[in-house]
């Protein structure tokens, strides 16, 4: 890699996992067509609906998002404009997508009519038509470095985040609740989960589509999560117009200079943005207090700028923590010349992200030399002081730290069970489903079972013969004999079989008509078998039960007398 100029991009390459596909999961697409539906429809006419598609690779997530959005949009005869931005470290699977040429095998997980209404076939490879490659534009973006996307509608991430540890996971999701318009959908892989973050709404668990809370704060935790993110330059028109006044926040940092500096200083980011103004010096800049935004140059005149700018300067670069500068500038209300010394201090890490506190010292015209004698000292002073209490709330911080690692640990313990029992839930549901469908058939049995014995009462009750209740295959349900025309068996005949049975008197008749291959309509029938010595009236009859035949047969001997 230090030889040759291509290895470093070859690596970057190896590590890339340029995994997708058209509609990947397509049960999942078609819950999120159903919430895409809803979303689209509350959307003003007129307006465009506007979707992110994360590690977008070759673009077949993104297409399949713009060919869902307008399939949507025109079967419902909404006036709605589309716009996506697909994004990916990979600048070769970002120039394929923007080329939108698939072969045969790419696109064969389509639905042929959504093939038709989508695609050119052309030179041997089906082509993205224009007006569905006009909704998207592609981009490289690195989504823990760069500026995230704003005002989103649809956020569409698959499979990325399994790549990442908890913490860039949490923080993935901080960012996908900022760019997200309240109610905006967020749609993740399969195995990829929101864990603690508590800015979404579940809509359906197994597709994996979560909207963002109506009432989530959109920038709650923004600043300890988006602290590289590369800010636009601000525009000329938006120079000397200071933001409106902000409220302060709650931070033991902020808290602490406060004190030190009798709040007579200003906070500063290493990007030159001024991030605080204290209260005693709202009335010599004659600027709000509180938290603020813009550059220096937005608030003060070039000569007291750049006085700042160099005490930052020196402070970044070189850690120099006594760099004393004198400013001149007339009192606002009795226009007396007065003169501050000035001091660049670094600043320990903290929420707002304040790198640097500018100190204003007041001294006197008359005697510039006591003055910063005396400045020199306090300052010396508070750097002490400061020193001491940056120690103490680094410390704080460590120990704070620590109990978060904990409780990021056992939280990714309690998800962990939480998918068990999840798991353990879905099977016993599943073997529940099971038992009552067994439970159906014995009812069902039960059903067959009561009317067979009834019926066997009713013959036994007008018979003295041998009686008997079979199903279709030949199988006695319940029966009696009496030895008139079965000679192996008396008394009960459960659970035999009619083949079973030996015969004083020739049956072929019957065993023809119940079991032969003509088959038996079901009609009563009436017959006489046997011999002059041993003479049987045999009555055949059969009727439907629960979607079963039974049929009832019954030998009844003929008196010669």
């Amino acid at each position: 890699m230090s030889v040759n100029d291509e290895e470093p991009h070859a690596l970057q390459q190896e590590l890339l996992v340029p995994v997708t596909e058209f509609f990947r999961d397509y049960q999942a697409f078609e819950v999120l067509r159903k919430h895409l539906l809803a979303y689209l429809q509350q959307m003003d006419p007129g307006s465009t609906f506007r979707a992110w598609c994360v590690g977008c690779s070759s673009g077949q997530e993104a297409y399949s998002i713009a060919m869902l959005a307008s399939e949507l949009i025109d079967a419902n005869g909404m006036q709605l404009g589309v716009q996506i931005f697909a994004t990916d470290l990979d600048e070769k699977a970002l120039a394929d997508a923007r080329r939108a040429e698939y072969d045969v095998r790419e696109i064969s997980g389509i639905p042929s009519h959504v093939v038709n209404r989508c695609f050119v076939y052309r030179d041997g490879v089906y082509q993205v038509k224009d007006n569905l490659r006009d909704m998207v534009t592609f981009s490289k973006h690195g989504l823990g470095t760069d500026a995230p996307f704003s005002r989103i509608d649809l956020i569409s991430c698959r499979n990325l985040m399994i790549y990442y540890n908890a913490t860039s996971q949490a923080t993935f999701s901080r960012i996908f609740r900022y760019s997200l318009n309240r109610g905006g959908l967020l749609f993740l892989g399969q195995a990829e989960a929101l864990g603690e973050e508590s800015g979404f709404e579940t809509l359906d668990l197994r597709a994996k589509v979560f909207c963002r809370s109506m009432s989530a704060n959109y920038y709650s935790g923004l600043s300890m999560t988006l602290p590289n993110f590369r800010n636009p330059v601000a525009s000329d028109t938006a120079r000397k117009t200071p933001p409106k006044e902000a409220t302060p926040l709650a931070d033991p940092t902020l808290n602490l200079l406060n004190v030190l500096f009798q709040k007579s200083f200003i906070g500063i980011t290493d990007r030159r943005k001024l991030a605080y103004i204290s209260e005693k010096l709202r009335h010599i800049f004659k600027l709000r207090t509180g938290l603020v935004g813009g550059t220096i140059d937005d608030f003060f005149e070039s000569e007291i700028a750049d006085a700042m700018k160099a005490s930052v300067s020196s402070v970044s670069k070189q850690h120099v923590r006594m760099n004393i500068v004198p400013i001149e500038m007339p009192d606002p209300e009795t226009g007396e010349i007065r003169r501050y010394y000035t001091q660049a201090f670094s600043v320990p890490r903290n929420n707002l992200g304040i790198t640097v506190a500018i100190v204003f010292i007041e001294g006197h015209t008359d005697d510039a030399d006591v003055g910063l004698s005396d400045a020199h000292h306090e300052i010396i002073y508070l750097k002490e002081a400061l020193h001491n209490a940056v120690q103490e709330l680094e410390q704080a911080n460590e120990a704070l730290q620590l109990a978060n690692e904990e409780l990021q640990s056992s939280n990714e313990e309690l998800q962990s069970s939480n998918e068990e029992l999840q798991t353990t839930n879905e099977e016993l549901q599943s073997t529940n489903e099971e038992l009552l469908t067994v439970n159906d058939e014995v009812l069902a049995k039960s059903a067959i079972l009561n009317t067979a014995q009834q019926t066997l009462t009713a013959l036994r009750s007008v018979m003295s013969g041998d009686v008997m209740v079979l199903s279709q295959d030949g199988e006695i349900l319940f029966g009696q004999s009496a030895g008139c025309a079965i000679s192996n068996k008396t008394g009960a005949l459960d659970g035999l079989k009619f083949s079973d049975l030996r015969w004083t008197i020739d049956v072929g008749e019957v065993t023809k008509i119940l079991f032969g291959p003509a088959g038996w309509g079901g009609d009563a029938v009436n017959m006489v078998l046997g011999d002059d010595d041993n003479q049987c009236t045999v009555v055949l009859a059969a009727e439907k039960q629960s979607g079963s035949q039974l049929i009832s047969v019954s030998f009844t001997p003929i008196s010669n007398t």
